[in-house]
């Protein structure tokens, strides 16, 4: 019976003691491994990198490139800008409206708005022409291009004394009694007088599209001829 109790105080205390020698163990070691991290050099935290913040760490090393991206992130700025001003669908409009101009100024001005003092094919295979705005002379130069699925697209060029002020690219859809224009991409921008210019040219030629309108509704053998196929009183 002393001898079962003498064993069992024994091994309780070996078994205690290799809790105690664990865990002065485990101590040393994390206090080793503590030691360790503060000798190594510090490492920055940083977010993964992606193709913007990799080009933000090129930049700062390569002053060309960094100069490359100024010009890029203008020219973004400069599209964004004439996209707001719709300077995209204006240029569309001005081609529509005036694409026959050097046709018609010399048959019947009552198409061609008086801002404009001449218009003369440059090339007229190529559809390029030349317009003289009030002091002002631009050119229109179009140039069309095929998709691989056969799309039709449109390149429209406006030169303010042969200097590139505005380029717009569309998609072209041909309907059975119009065409319509699309603008999608917008590939030359350089502000100046050639935006009053053009926006009062097309307040013009929707000032002659009134008058004449007027002038049909108001035509007197017409409205006669009405009266009498109508039986209207005068």
């Amino acid at each position: 019976m002393i001898w079962a109790i003498f064993s069992a105080i024994l091994l309780g205390l070996i078994f205690q003691s290799f809790w105690v020698a664990l865990g002065a163990f485990i101590v040393v070691a994390l206090l080793i491994q503590r030691k360790k991290t503060e000798q190594q050099p510090e490492q920055s935290v940083t977010a993964p990198v992606n193709n913007d913040n990799l080009i933000d760490i090129l930049t700062q090393r390569d002053p060309e490139l960094e100069k490359a991206m100024k010009i890029r992130e203008f020219a973004k700025e400069r599209r964004e800008l004439a996209e707001s001003r719709k300077l995209d669908d204006l240029m569309v409009e001005v081609y529509e409206e005036t694409q026959h101009f050097p046709s018609w100024i010399k048959k019947d001005r009552n198409y061609v708005p008086k801002i404009v003092k001449n218009a003369r094919y440059i090339d007229k295979e190529k559809d390029e022409y030349e317009l003289v705005i009030g002091d002002n002379t631009y050119r229109i130069k179009q140039k069309q291009t095929s998709g691989p699925e056969n799309e039709t697209y449109l390149t429209l060029t406006l030169l303010s004394d042969e200097k590139k002020v505005f380029e717009v690219s569309c998609s072209v859809d041909y309907g059975q009694y119009s065409t319509k224009y699309r603008p999608f991409s917008i590939g030359s921008y350089i502000e100046g007088v050639w935006e009053s210019d053009v926006t009062t040219l097309l307040h013009e030629i929707k000032q002659l599209e009134q008058e004449r309108r007027r002038k049909e509704l108001v035509d007197p053998e017409e409205l006669e001829e009405l009266k009498k196929s109508y039986d209207i009183p005068a």
